[in-house]
């Protein structure tokens, strides 16, 4: 394929930086975008604002993403650590 010799090529160029350690922590980051699929955060809204007298709210927001995100993540850490792990 021609694509992939292209990628490996550009990969192996990048002297001085171990792409080994790097597809490792691009495996790692996609594992814990897998495991934890968002969080949960805090905002204060004013609700009604007179003069002087504000009221507020606490509300919950959420932020989410698909776990599928963090499998595609680990696939393309493995191809960094793959690819860079072999000799030229």
């Amino acid at each position: 394929m021609k694509f992939n010799s292209q990628l490996t090529r550009k990969l192996r160029e990048m002297n001085g930086f171990d792409m080994r350690k790097a597809g490792i922590i691009i495996l790692v980051v996609g594992l814990i975008i897998t495991i934890i699929s968002g969080y949960n955060y805090v905002t204060k809204e004013t609700i009604v604002e007179i003069g002087e007298l504000k009221v507020t709210a606490d509300r919950t927001q959420s932020a989410g993403w698909s776990p599928q995100a963090g499998v595609a993540v680990m696939l393309a850490g493995s191809v960094v650590f793959l690819v860079g792990g072999k000799e030229q």
